[in-house]
């Protein structure tokens, strides 16, 4: 069952990055200037094989923690399966419009990294995922901040496969992975939980107890299930620390932030550290504490 959920996983991160940072794409000034001159049609360009050995590692690590007993063999056939997975979807037959359509797309998602601006880069993500849907409006039936907010979750829908991927990599590292795997996996949980806040940001009156609701349910979701699975000696506080830290990671990191803190701070080892931009990236990083705190007292 843990490999299977671990292929599934796998399979699933596949289509996501293929959906969103397509393999074979090119910028069009890269086309027009560099490509086309010498009558060369776009292959896998540096980016995209770099993408593929970035699977190759993910593949190795979810192969190791998957069957430690044989783990030379999994990680080795693990990061094989994902690079294998990540080509086969990635390289097929595709026209030069589509390549440059994908390679516009490619830009916009890895710029939303150095936008420091979390609501530009959200609006990013939707965009890469919706950029061959189509979006047609329809009657609201129930209550509309709710209606609304399921809209926006359901042109979303890489959060909802994603947290879907975090429980299938849960089962993947059985029921005892480590206290710093699972303390990832309450972190991950949380890392998503603050998209859906984000996402059912609508700006209308009356919409806090509707997001309050699902960011509960979602939070009593994910807690309860990991209770269960990794079935800890102390399940109440486990549970309540966990939930700490889902709740925590989703309203801090899920609120609109920007940096316009540039400044350089020398670290005293030859290295200067960007103290406004690392603040950015790892908002809501305290919430690492009670992951941890509940995996280790927890039991």
């Amino acid at each position: 069952m843990s490999i299977a959920a671990a292929v599934a996983a796998l399979l699933l991160v596949v289509l996501i990055a293929e959906r969103m940072l397509p393999l074979r794409a090119v910028e069009r000034d890269v086309w027009e200037w560099r490509l086309r001159p010498t009558g060369r049609f776009p292959s896998l360009d540096e980016f995209s094989r770099w993408q593929v050995a970035t699977f190759g590692v993910l593949g190795a690590v979810l192969g190791y923690g998957t069957v430690p007993s044989h783990a030379g063999i999994a990680v080795v056939f693990a990061a094989l399966l994902a690079m294998g997975a990540r080509l086969l979807v990635g390289v097929r037959r595709v026209r030069l419009p589509e390549i440059l359509d994908n390679g516009t797309t490619r830009v916009m998602f890895t710029m939303s990294s150095v936008l420091n601006d979390s609501e530009l880069s959200a609006d990013i993500y939707a965009a890469a995922w919706l950029r061959k849907t189509k979006v047609s409006a329809g009657r609201i039936r129930g209550p509309v901040p709710l209606v609304l907010m399921w809209r926006r979750l359901r042109r979303r829908l890489y959060i909802p496969l994603l947290f879907l991927v975090t429980a299938l990599a849960a089962v993947a590292l059985g029921p005892e992975p480590g206290p710093w795997a699972q303390t990832g996996l309450i972190v991950a949980w949380g890392v998503l939980a603050s998209a859906v806040w984000r996402a059912t940001q609508l700006g209308v009156r009356g919409e806090l107890r509707w997001r309050a609701g699902v960011l509960a349910a979602l939070t009593a979701v994910g807690t309860a299930a990991l209770t269960l699975f990794w079935r800890p000696d102390l399940p109440v506080v486990f549970a309540v620390l966990a939930a700490a830290a889902i709740l925590w990671c989703a309203v801090v990191r899920g609120r609109p932030r920007r940096n316009d803190d540039f400044e350089m701070v020398e670290s005293g080892l030859g290295i200067a550290v960007p103290t406004g931009v690392v603040s950015h990236l790892f908002s809501g990083a305290l919430a690492v504490l009670p992951a941890y705190f509940a995996v280790v007292l927890g039991g």
